[in-house]
């Protein structure tokens, strides 16, 4: 019973993260056709600048790692005449595997000589752009419709 909540759980959080992807993407989505400034407005100050052609490229960025060490569980059972015993254990000082976890999010806006956002791309791993969603979260409240929002 147990296992059938931790794959339910597992289920619902990476449903949700698709989710929050998705919401990301469609208020980024908003900010076609406006002037950059309302993209640093909700973004922030962007991490990097370049231009291609007669395009700037904007990019916001955030990159995380981390090392996890965990004990090695070992299953084991016997049976005792009357029925099984399952057990799980944890030997302490006993080997560990190590894990390395890199989480990072990359939102590029595209825009033309005028500085109107034509393209935006995101790319991200689960998680790591939650500064951003709830920045973007505001484009929607504000029902971004081409005017620059207010402070």
């Amino acid at each position: 019973m147990m296992r059938y909540k931790i794959f339910s759980f597992l289920f619902i959080a990476i449903a949700l993260s698709g989710c929050s992807h998705k919401k990301l993407d469609t208020n980024l989505q908003r900010l076609n056709d406006q002037h950059i400034d309302v993209a640093i407005h909700y973004l922030g100050i962007p991490d990097d600048k370049f231009t291609i052609d007669d395009r700037e490229v904007y990019i916001w960025g955030r990159e995380n790692s981390e090392t996890i060490d965990r004990p090695i569980t070992t299953y084991g059972g016997y049976n005792s005449g009357g029925g099984a015993f399952g057990g799980v254990g944890v030997v302490f000082g006993a080997p560990y595997s190590r894990s390395r976890n890199r989480y990072y999010c990359k939102i590029k806006v595209i825009t033309n000589k005028d500085q109107i956002i034509e393209r935006i791309e995101r790319d991200s791993t689960t998680g790591a752009c939650a500064k951003y969603n709830e920045a973007v979260d505001n484009i929607e409240k504000d029902n971004l419709t081409g005017t620059f929002p207010s402070n």
